[in-house]
C-alpha cells in the first residue's frame, strides 16, 4: 500500500522554491515505490547535505513548515541509505 505521506511529502518538495531541492523532491515523487519506498530515487550523502543545509537556512529565515518538511525528508533519505 502507498504511504500517503510520503507521496504528500515528495510532492510537497518537489514544487520547493529552491531549483536543487525541487529537483531531488521530483526523483523521489519519480521514483518512489510502494514496496522499496525511496530506494530506487539513488539518494546520495550529498542529496542529504543539501537537504540539511537548505532546512537550515529554512529555520534560520523563520520558515518553520519549510524546515520541518525538509528535515523529515533528510530522515527519510538517510533511513533509505542505511537499509
Amino acid at each position: 500500500m502507498t504511504s500517503p505521506t510520503m507521496v504528500q511529502l515528495c510532492g510537497k518538495i518537489a514544487r520547493d522554491s529552491d531549483e536543487h531541492v525541487r529537483s531531488i523532491g521530483q526523483r523521489c515523487l519519480r521514483d518512489y515505490d510502494e514496496f522499496s519506498g525511496l530506494k530506487y530515487a539513488r539518494l546520495t550523502a550529498g542529496d542529504e547535505q543539501l537537504i540539511l543545509s537548505a532546512a537550515l537556512s529554512a529555520h534560520a529565515s523563520k520558515d518553520a513548515s519549510r524546515g520541518d518538511l525538509l528535515d523529515e525528508l533528510s530522515l527519510l533519505i538517510r533511513a533509505t541509505r542505511a537499509g
